[in-house]
C-alpha cells in the first residue's frame, strides 16, 4: 500500500501518484512551479472557528483533535503563502479551541471515570 504524499511547501495531503501538489510543489525536482490554484486557496478560518467552539460542546474527543489538526495545516500552508493569509486569526482562534475542547472533554472523562470507580 502507497502512503499519502504531505506536500512540504502548503501541508496538503496528495494522493502517492501524485506528481504535482495542487500549490505547484513538484515532488520529483523539489521544486515549487506555479500553482494550479492562483495566487491563494481560500481559507476556511470560519470553519475551523465553529467546529472549534462545536468542541467544547459536543464530541469534544473528535472534533477537538480534528479541528486542531486541519487548522495546524492550514496556518503552515498560510505561512508558506499557499492560502489566503486573511484567514489566519480565525484560523488560530479555531486550532486554540479545538486543543482547549479536548484537554476539557479528556478532563471530563477522568472525573466521570473516578466518580464511577470511587462509588
Amino acid at each position: 500500500m502507497s502512503v499519502p504524499k504531505d506536500c512540504p511547501k502548503c501541508g496538503m495531503i496528495n494522493p502517492p501518484e501524485a506528481q504535482r501538489c495542487d500549490c505547484g510543489y513538484d515532488f520529483f525536482s523539489l521544486k515549487s512551479e506555479r500553482s494550479f490554484l492562483g495566487s491563494h486557496r481560500p481559507h476556511r478560518g470560519q470553519t475551523h472557528l465553529w467546529t472549534g467552539i462545536a468542541s467544547l460542546f459536543v464530541c469534544g474527543f473528535i472534533l477537538g483533535p480534528m479541528t486542531a489538526i486541519s487548522a495546524t495545516r492550514d496556518l503552515r500552508a498560510i505561512a508558506n503563502g499557499a492560502m489566503d493569509p486573511a484567514g489566519e486569526g480565525l484560523t488560530r482562534a479555531g486550532q486554540i479551541l479545538g486543543i482547549a475542547g479536548t484537554i476539557l472533554w479528556f478532563l471530563a472523562l477522568i472525573v466521570r471515570l473516578l466518580l464511577v470507580l470511587g462509588n
